[in-house]
């Protein structure tokens, strides 16, 4: 037990060093449900820059194996590691996000999002242990989503799963809690510290400009294709039947959009 104590001593100065020295990298392996449909999902960070994606592959390395180096460091032994799919980047301090989606017929999107500013609740009052870590209680509203999320102050990373950031820590768990639409929910599973594959964290726009869109028209153009989709179904009805469509409201996470609120308040 005193061991334990001491390794987590350890482990936890080592990654406020990381807040401060951007050169270290810590991996997070989440679980994740969507609607029921669990998954496993990464994010990479070193404080600064961080990498979620959605798959990973080539990853056999079942379980942690604690071992000292010569500076008595504590170190994870970690086999080679390749991404794929679905890859989100993000900055601190910035509300611009990156992604890039992979389909399996080979198509790639490349698009940038402007998220919406964390309007954050933070109650310090109400805790919860995840992975022998203390985390706080916060709750936002998160385009049309009740957020609940639970942050640890003990690793000061400006960073969380998806497209969640703001506070004052690592995002360790969060979920919806609409009693309407898909329930969505991300947990820590694993870690790793110091994490020493070498991933690149930053996106380069430069190299992407004439392929890179915006969210905002990804969303759009499927929303025209609904309601092109519906408008031929009205077409083949039979004549002299009727047909009553209403706007059905997005069932995800993401429900409704800073532009949409706009136009609806002018």
């Amino acid at each position: 037990m005193k061991c334990k104590f001491i390794i987590l001593i350890l482990f936890f100065t080592n990654l406020n060093i990381l807040a401060q020295n951007k050169s270290n990298k810590i991996y997070l392996e989440y679980r994740v449900m969507r609607n029921r449909i669990p998954s496993t999902e990464y994010l990479i960070s070193n404080g600064k820059n961080s990498l979620y994606t959605t798959k990973f592959i080539n990853f056999d390395n079942k379980k942690n194996n604690f071992k000292k180096d010569e500076e008595n460091t504590i170190k994870i032994e970690q086999n080679k590691i390749k991404i794929n799919k679905l890859k989100y980047f993000t900055t601190q301090n910035s509300n611009i996000l990156y992604f890039s989606s992979i389909f399996p017929n080979g198509k790639k999107i490349i698009a940038v999002d402007s998220l919406p500013e964390y309007t954050w609740k933070i109650n310090k009052k109400e805790t919860k242990q995840i992975n022998n870590v203390t985390c706080y209680k916060a709750t936002t509203i998160f385009r049309g989503s009740n957020i609940t999320a639970y942050y640890t102050s003990e690793i000061p990373i400006d960073a969380g799963p998806f497209k969640f950031k703001g506070l004052p820590g690592l995002i360790l768990e969060i979920y919806n809690t609409d009693t309407k639409g898909s329930k969505y929910s991300w947990k820590l599973k694993n870690f790793i510290y110091p994490f020493n594959e070498k991933v690149n964290l930053v996106f380069n726009e430069e190299n992407y400009k004439e392929n890179l869109v915006t969210y905002r028209s990804i969303v759009e153009q499927f929303d025209k294709k609904m309601d092109n989709f519906n408008k031929k179904s009205l077409s083949n009805m039979p004549r002299g039947s009727r047909l009553i469509l209403e706007k059905s409201e997005r069932s995800g996470i993401e429900k409704i959009y800073e532009w949409e609120e706009e136009t609806t308040q002018n």
